[in-house]
């Protein structure tokens, strides 16, 4: 065994702090981080972790009060939160949106019969 410095080690992140940590990343992508807090509308798919409202955390965290937040099923697909992101967008029902990503549960199992 090597010793290993707590520097060249990272902390395990949660599944809802890694999706955090890629929003504020995708802020920083666009050039205008402060966007986010616009946001309104973010959607999570149920992951297998036990977080009760994960878009509601993303929204806390980025300062987006005036978001609508939706945790969709384990049967929706992503595209299908992709879609209405981009319907409410179109309907100028929102001018910024979110769809954060999860943990699929989809095959969750399937190797294991």
């Amino acid at each position: 065994m090597l010793p290993v410095s707590n520097q060249n080690c990272r902390r395990a992140l949660e599944p809802l702090d890694l999706t955090i940590e890629a929003v504020l990343a995708a802020g920083v992508d666009t050039g205008i981080p402060a966007m986010l807090a616009g946001a309104q509308y973010i959607a999570v798919p149920r992951g297998r972790w036990t977080y009760r409202n994960p878009a509601g955390e993303i929204a806390r965290r980025i300062d987006a009060t005036r978001a609508t937040t939706v945790l969709a099923s384990v049967s929706a697909l992503q595209q299908t939160l992709l879609g209405e992101a981009c319907a409410r967008i179109a309907r100028g029902e929102a001018h910024t949106a979110l769809v954060a990503g999860a943990i699929e549960s989809h095959g969750a199992g399937i190797g294991a019969r």
